[in-house]
């Protein structure tokens, strides 16, 4: 039962976080990833500066190598680009993303197109779906911003669709709990049962 307990106290808190955060992909997009990379470049400048005073503290000693310093500094300014470059960063990401969408559609096109000529039953379909591709490519290389909006609405989507699951998976083991509560209760009542009679025949 404490098992069952615990199980379901991070399933709760799961399911809870992955459903906030999918809420907050949905309605606030570009402003949630632009957090998580301000966060990503916090985090690198954090290492960056940890590795310069370790290289000071270790020099203090004449233990330090002029190696930590210059890997901490790279780091260093590596987290002051993530920081001060958040916009261009979601851009540039985006801009990948829809260059391999772009390449993708264009090769599945022509693969339709030569279907098409060859009168394959299905051409025309597989033909609409590349075209889409292509177009939603472009789009996304054009609008790179509109892009990243729409692709963490998507991901903010599909977690909010992992948190309800989770929260079935809570339902579901509450049942089970139940069941072996009520298991157990029977079978005590059964084994308290016999007991009984076994006394009640020894008294006999």
């Amino acid at each position: 039962m404490d098992l069952i307990k615990k199980l379901r106290s991070k399933v709760l808190t799961s399911a809870l976080m992955t459903l906030i955060l999918g809420i907050l992909f949905l309605l606030f997009p570009v402003k949630i990833s632009g957090m998580a990379v301000t966060v990503v470049g916090i985090i690198i400048l954090v290492y960056g500066i940890l590795d310069v005073l370790q290289y000071v503290r270790a020099s203090r000693e004449n233990m330090g190598g002029k190696g930590n310093l210059i890997w901490g500094i790279i780091v260093c300014l590596i987290g002051i680009f993530f920081i001060t470059n958040v916009g261009g960063l979601l851009q540039f990401t985006t801009r990948i993303i829809s260059f391999i969408i772009l390449i993708f559609g264009l090769n599945s096109l022509d693969h339709s197109v030569q279907l098409r000529r060859g009168n394959v039953s299905g051409s025309l379909f597989n033909l609409s779906i590349s075209i889409a591709i292509v177009v939603a490519g472009v789009a996304l290389f054009l609008f790179p911003l509109r892009g990243v909006s729409l692709t963490m609405r998507i991901f903010g989507a599909v977690l909010v669709m992992n948190g309800v699951l989770e929260l079935f998976t809570l339902i579901r083991m509450g049942n089970i709990e139940q069941e072996i509560y009520e298991t157990r209760k029977t079978f005590r009542g059964d084994y308290d049962k016999d007991i009984i009679d076994v006394e009640a025949k020894e008294k006999e």
